[in-house]
Order: C-alpha cells, then structure tokens, then sequence
C-alpha cells in the first residue's frame, strides 16, 4: 500500500526545508518482532531541523532519509513473536527511528517492538506525540541534578516547552524553583508553571536575587540550556558543591565559569545529553525511565505545550512555524 513521507533528499543548512520533499512509499509488513504502525501525530524538534540540516549527530548520512524522533500512531499489524501489542492500539516510541532515515514524518513505519511504548487512555495523542525528545529530558534532568525535596534548582529559558515541563515536573517532586527569564512579562506565564521564583537576567542581578531567595546558602542546582556568559552567573548562584548541568546552546556553542567557584567552592560544570545517558543506564534502566516518564505525562506532573498543527502536505509550514519564538507550544504534524 502506498503512503506518504517526508524524505530528506539533500542536507540543507541555511535553508532546511528545501533539501525536502514530500514522496510515495510502499508499506511493509512486519517481520519476526517488529510492528507496523499507521502514524497520527509527529512533533517537530530542534533536533529534527538539525537532521535536517545534516549536522544532528544521531541522523545517518544515507538519504533519502525520513526525519522525525517524537510521534504517536495506532498499532496495524503485528510481527511473529510480539507480545504486549495488538492492533488498534495507541503506541510512541522511544524514539522513531529517524537515526536510521525512518524517523516519524510519515503516514506508516515498521518497528522493532522493543522501541514502543504504550500510550494509556490518559494521555491525549497531542501529549503522546512529544513523549520522547522533551519530557524523558526532563525526567533526565532532575535524576542527574538531584535536587533533594525543598531544595532549589534554577531553571533557565523558563519559557520555553521543555523548560515549563521541568518547573511542573519539579514542583511535583517538592523541589523549589527559580526560573530564569530574559523578558519580564514572561513572569506571570512562568509561574501559572509552577515556578516559585522568576528572575529576569535583563533587569536584576541573578546571583544577589537567588541569595536573597535561599536565605543566602545558594541553590542547589542549575538545569541551562543557555551556556554563555550566563554559566557563570549561574555556578556563582549555587551552594558549596553545586552543579550547573548544561543541556543547551541557545547562547552559542562556548561557555564561561568561574574557575575560583570550580577550586574554592566544588562547582561543577556537566554536559547532559540524553542519549548517552539512557546509555549508560541500560535496558532495565531505560525501561524504567520511560515508564516512570509517561506515568508522570498520564498523572498530569507535567505537560507539554501544543502549539500550531499543520497537515501532511504543509509540513514545511510546520518546520519554519516551529523556529518562531513565542509560538505557544510545540508545532505537530497531522499524518493521517
């Protein structure tokens, strides 16, 4: 049966969308543990425009090559010696294989059982559909800060899908926030998040405000996907023993810190990236975070943002929509 896919058919860094196109594919069925699923939703990340651009670490070098690693879909047949799903049933996956050009930009894939995740009846296609990229991040990042109840950890870009995500996700932990901000009237958005506090690094002094709110001690973490000079506000921000965990660049590729913080006073400074670090948990582990992450988007700990929907056939709509700042949430992509 003939589908439709975005293909990648050359890597285009300045101008993504137009290595594109929109092509015929032919399904295949599933073979020995495999799933063939017919696609709903797909979101569009960051990281599907880096694939895109060829300079995503994981995206394969072969094209044509079908981007996308968050989507939800509907179990339409399954291979011999698959147990746990059955057709009709709603699946994500952890990710869709767009590391191997058959990523979640299309209206049918065949997978490895091994890499679905069932979706219950308490998390809405829009939700399912952003399982993977943003909220196991989140989960992510609060194991590896390790913010004990009442402690504070900062959060900066607090207005962006994944940054919300963690001050809810936080906030339903017992951990105290203090969100970081560069446009004061983000504030109020911040808070109805479940910040406690929200800093504007444009306006006030972040280090003498997270001392003011800490009772001068510091806080106790700091999850940044800014790096840049702001790295070194934030290591002067943190208690004896802080970590700045740097997940991001918004801010360019280089940072600084405080090398006197380093020596005098143990910050540290730490890269996080999620797939080594699902890595290195292996398969019990991974199994355990992705459940421990949908339970948490099922129970409402936290929920991504839904922003713009575009059909098939205006996905490149989609990819420019979603590089606008203060677009409202996360831009999908309806497949079927």
């Amino acid at each position: 049966m003939e589908y439709l896919a975005v293909e990648i058919k050359e890597f285009s860094e300045t101008a993504p969308v137009n290595g594109t196109k929109l092509a015929k594919r032919v399904t295949r069925d599933p073979g020995a543990g495999e799933v063939q699923v017919k696609m709903t939703l797909a979101a569009v990340n960051p990281s599907d425009v880096f694939s895109l651009q060829g300079i995503y670490p994981r995206m394969g070098r072969d094209l044509p090559a079908v981007p996308g690693f968050d989507g939800v879909g509907v179990v339409t047949k399954v291979g011999p010696g698959v147990e746990g799903f059955a057709p009709g049933q709603r699946v994500t996956a952890r990710p869709w294989r767009a590391d191997k050009g058959d990523g979640s930009w299309q209206q049918y894939t065949t997978i490895p059982a091994n890499l679905l995740v069932p979706v219950p009846d308490a998390v809405s296609d829009e939700v399912a559909a952003q399982f993977y990229i943003n909220p196991v991040t989140v989960v992510g990042l609060l194991e590896e800060t390790a913010v004990p109840k009442g402690g504070y950890l900062i959060v900066t870009a607090a207005g962006s899908t994944l940054s919300k995500m963690l001050l809810s996700m936080a906030k339903s932990q017992g951990i105290k926030t203090i969100a970081v901000v560069r446009r004061q009237e983000q504030a109020q958005e911040i808070l109805a998040a479940g910040a406690d506090h929200v800093v504007c690094s444009t306006t006030e002094d972040l280090v003498a405000r997270v001392k003011e709110i800490t009772g001068g001690v510091g806080a106790d973490a700091a999850a940044d996907s800014v790096a840049g000079p702001l790295a070194e506000q934030l290591g002067n921000s943190l208690k004896t023993g802080g970590l700045v965990l740097i997940y991001g660049i918004m801010d360019g590729a280089s940072f600084t810190g405080s090398a006197i913080g380093v020596l005098f006073n143990g910050i540290v400074y730490k890269g996080f990236w999620m797939e080594p670090w699902l890595s290195g948990l292996g398969p019990e582990g991974q199994a355990a975070v992705m459940t421990k992450t949908m339970d948490a988007l099922a129970a409402g700990a936290m929920t991504p943002d839904v922003g713009k929907v575009y059909p098939l056939e205006r996905y490149q709509e989609a990819v420019e929509e979603s590089a606008k700042t203060a677009r409202g949430g996360k831009v999908l992509i309806k497949l079927n």
